[in-house]
């Protein structure tokens, strides 16, 4: 870098004058080198006119490239020199280089190597723009051949005259244009002063963010990776990547730093690379590289699925890489249900309460085996709500291990009862509001009288091997075991609250007569299932004694529910009535084909409809609760 400390002054007046003529001409500079009259190398007394050589004869054809614009101008420096205007082309080429770096008359024919470094690196600035285009101008340049003196004659002058010519054209921020070349001749024209340096001095600091903080596999998120130049002059020349990686539940990753270590190496976590370019040059200020929608990828919940911009060289004097602080989204998951061998319908009167609900599921959607699949919860029959219907499929559409092909609502709603008032269903058609008038079946009403278990009491079914009905008040705690054959019992504490604290199950012998069909009915207020529980043989019929009350929770622990708590799937076999069933189980919902695993099942099978039948037989009369007719399903 060269300074000159004796020219400071003129620039500072250069500088006021292009401000007092820029209300009428275009931005200019005066020129500190101006040698109207006198010759630039010699600096004696001489004159020029258009009939004098060119300086680079045949000119420049090589367009608004630095790279080619240097290349030009050095091949005629190297050139050998000769006789006539053709032989002077290195002196021509060295008045070029001189004059762009600001030096005055008076210079070396013969600029050194230093010196045509500097001329390089200062044209090769960021500050600097080249362009080509018609430039008019009123001061022009040749060069004088005296053959007596050889090379020692040959100098350059200027001279005024008005033209406009295809030119070569650069300019520097903040100062307008500084130097134009004349294309046909190579020859300097306007009264320009140059190139000066301009230190880069820029930081960059890249940062990411976005629109969400959890997102479940297969969803979308839209990312705004920044850089900000917090220096005074773009960066040049700058590499960039937009990263992804991800971190197990377990693990850990970096934060912000300056490392001379890639990003693979930086962030590790098996990190995949989703955009960069080199090349860049970043202005001062702040700058959203784009706003991409990436995928979210398909891992396990509670891992994290992380995204990261790095820069490189990250300041004018320190070539290491910038990386940002990650933005991490933890992998969410939907838990799901299925309901096996009956309807699901919400909305009815129950136990004197009149009613109105909705459905009101999810259903994600991945891509398996290159499609897109729909994953849902899903029950085996008709769907009923007098409400409105929402993400549940009907019909088993959602069974299949792979989901379902189709992701459209009308696809998984085969038999989702409505009162559309269309025969069409599509997307916008309100699934639901289908009233069922017809009241919860009030099953305790069958099961009056029984034994007294007193208050709060524990009942374990292993080692007291309840038989037939019994009450109880206040919390009752079932311990769980398992009903052997032709053992059932039916615990009627509508006015009281239990907790199921162990797995309850039917025996799994062989049964040999309807009346060794083990079966157990629990009716509550409310039933609350424990964490641990996996499985439950049994009806579960929360009755409601007002708005509040007649619940059933799948899971005893209190929000906020993580993948940690209630993570086990529960499996209910037997009727479930209630006012308000919570299902809190988050178990399933894993990757790919383990997408659609459920968190729980429930299963009504035939052996709760032949128990009622021989309940109902031993008691000397068949009684229908009620009769829905619906369509054959084929």
């Amino acid at each position: 870098m060269r300074t000159k400390l004796r020219f400071a002054g003129r620039f500072v007046i250069v500088i006021a004058l292009a401000l007092n003529f820029a209300m009428v001409a275009p931005p200019t500079q005066t020129s500190a080198i101006n040698h109207i009259g006198r010759m630039y190398f010699s600096g004696a007394p001489g004159t020029v006119s258009y009939g004098n050589c060119a300086l680079i004869l045949n000119g420049y054809t090589g367009g608004a490239n630095k790279e080619t614009f240097i290349n030009f101008i050095l091949n005629a420096f190297n050139t050998p020199f000769g006789k006539g205007c053709g032989g002077g082309k290195k002196v021509g080429a060295a008045y070029i280089i001189q004059t762009m770096r600001g030096v005055p008359i008076g210079s070396n024919r013969l600029p050194s190597n230093a010196e045509i470094q500097d001329w390089e690196n200062l044209i090769r600035q960021p500050s600097v723009q080249i362009s080509t285009e018609n430039y008019s101008y009123t001061v022009d340049s040749a060069m004088k051949y005296n053959s007596s003196k050889m090379f020692s004659g040959v100098d350059v002058g200027m001279f005024n005259r008005s033209d406009t010519a295809p030119s070569t054209v650069f300019r520097q921020t903040g100062k307008g244009i500084v130097y134009v070349m004349r294309n046909p001749c190579g020859n300097p024209v306007g009264d320009n002063p140059g190139i000066v340096n301009m230190p880069l001095n820029y930081t960059l600091n890249p940062s990411i963010s976005a629109n969400q903080t959890a997102a479940e596999a297969g969803s979308s998120v839209t990312l705004s990776p920044t850089v900000n130049n917090t220096g005074q002059a773009s960066s040049t020349n700058t590499q960039w990547q937009l990263s992804q990686f991800i971190v197990s539940p377990t693990g850990s990753y970096p934060g912000a730093g300056n490392s001379p270590s890639a990003p693979a190496q930086y962030y590790g976590n098996n990190l995949t690379r989703l955009d960069g370019g080199t090349g860049a040059s970043f202005a001062v200020g702040n700058h959203v590289l784009s706003n991409p929608t990436e995928t979210v990828p398909d891992y396990p919940a509670g891992s994290k699925v992380c995204y990261a911009l790095s820069v490189q060289q990250r300041s004018d004097s320190d070539g290491q890489w910038a990386h940002s602080n990650p933005v991490c989204l933890v992998i969410a998951k939907k838990p799901k249900i299925e309901i096996l061998g009956g309807d699901v319908s919400v909305g009815q009167t129950y136990s004197g309460i009149a009613a109105s609900g909705n459905i009101d599921t999810s259903t994600s959607v991945k891509n398996i085996g290159g499609g897109q699949s729909t994953f849902g919860s899903w029950v085996e029959y008709g769907a009923f709500a007098s409400g409105t219907i929402s993400g549940l499929g009907s019909g088993s559409a959602f069974s299949a291990k792979t989901g379902l092909a189709a992701t459209g609502v009308c696809d998984y709603s085969k038999l989702t009862f409505t009162n559309a008032g269309s025969l069409a269903c599509s997307t916008s058609t309100p699934k639901g509001g289908y009233l069922n008038t017809q009241a919860i079946p009030d099953v305790a009403a069958s099961f009056t009288g029984g034994v007294d278990l007193g208050v709060s009491p524990t009942l374990n079914i292993t080692t007291q091997k309840p038989q037939g009905a019994y009450a109880a008040t206040g919390t009752i705690s079932i311990v769980g075991g398992t009903l052997a054959a032709g053992e059932w019992f039916v615990l009627n504490a509508p006015n009281a609250n239990v907790v199921i604290t162990g797995d309850m199950h039917y025996t799994t012998d062989t049964l040999h007569t309807i009346a060794d069909i083990p079966q157990a009915v629990i009716i509550a207020k409310n039933i609350t299932i424990n964490d641990s529980v996996k499985n439950v043989d049994a009806w579960l019929i929360a009755k409601p004694t007002g708005a509040t009350d007649g619940t059933i929770n799948t899971c005893s622990s209190a929000a906020p529910l993580t993948i940690n708590i209630c993570k086990d799937q529960l499996t209910i076999n037997g009727p479930v009535m209630a006012q308000k069933l919570f299902l809190n189980r988050t178990a399933g919902s894993g990757t790919a084909t383990d997408s659609g695993f459920p968190a729980e099942i429930f299963n009504l099978r035939p052996d709760a409809f032949l128990w009622s039948y021989r309940q109902a037989v031993s008691a000397g009369r068949i009684q229908s609760a009620y009769t829905t007719e619906l369509p054959p399903r084929f």
